[in-house]
């Protein structure tokens, strides 16, 4: 393979430039290539590189993501969105509570309402419910809480943490709620092993999809409740392959 630094003769048009990296291998041949022609200065094309990086949920590809990312000068509220939800969605999201932190000290750059839900995420995947009750106090403060996908989150979060009240007001606040805002809940009931309380959700949700069936199934099948999974499973209109996998683990398990 031709080296992507010699494949390049400036000047060239830096959203060309990044579109065609396609690997990290070519990655880090363009972060090479752009540092010896001063490209690496400018934002946009730093931010690029650090956007297909971060796609990558291996976490020695996401630092490298965040090596390029410490070196912008000003990286704006998206760039800042793009580290935090790399390490949201990795094996280790407690970096993304400490970027976040760095995020809240730096200046002309304020969350929005696309990097609470990264940030929740992270704390549920630290089991952190007091950073999780911190960052719920900041988005109210910041009049973000409003959002349907800050809502989502927050009541995934509270579920996740078991605080089932604080998640079930959230829920019944929602002026306009969906199904993602049902299953968030009703996910976190699933997890717990509260298949009553599951149920009695499940029947009064307003609308449901192939994910709420599956969270519903799946729950019954650890509980060893194989009879009510199947009566589940043969109401379910339409059927996917978590479905029939969910069943099939409960049944060859008897």
């Amino acid at each position: 393979m031709t080296m992507l630094v010699c494949c390049y003769s400036p000047p060239i048009p830096i959203r060309s430039f990044t579109d065609i990296v396609a690997s990290i291998f070519e990655l880090q041949q363009a972060h090479a290539y752009m540092i010896k022609t001063k490209l690496i200065n400018d934002t946009f094309a730093a931010s690029r590189l650090v956007a297909f990086a971060a796609t990558n949920s291996d976490l020695p590809t996401i630092a490298y993501a965040h090596s390029i990312f410490s070196r912008i000068k000003y990286p704006n509220a998206y760039i800042w969105n793009v580290m935090i939800r790399a390490y949201a969605s990795s094996p280790d999201p407690v970096h993304a509570l400490l970027i976040f932190n760095q995020m809240l000290h730096s200046c002309g750059v304020v969350p929005d309402k696309y990097t609470y839900p990264f940030v929740l995420k992270a704390c549920s995947g630290v089991g952190g419910l007091g950073e999780g009750r911190q960052v719920h106090g900041h988005a109210v403060k910041r009049g973000i809480k409003a959002d349907i996908y800050v809502y989502n989150s927050l009541i995934s979060m509270y579920a996740r943490s078991g605080c089932f009240d604080i998640a079930r007001k959230l829920l019944d606040k929602m002026l306009l709620r969906d199904v993602i805002s049902w299953n968030a809940l009703l996910s976190g009931y699933v997890d717990k092993g509260l298949m009553g309380s599951a149920q009695q959700l499940f029947d009064e949700m307003e609308e449901r999809n192939a994910e709420s069936w599956n969270f519903l199934i799946s729950g019954y099948v650890k509980a060893g409740l194989i009879e009510e999974a199947r009566k589940l499973f043969d109401e379910m209109n339409v059927k996917n392959v978590v479905s029939w996998n969910s069943l099939m683990t409960g049944v060859c398990s008897c």
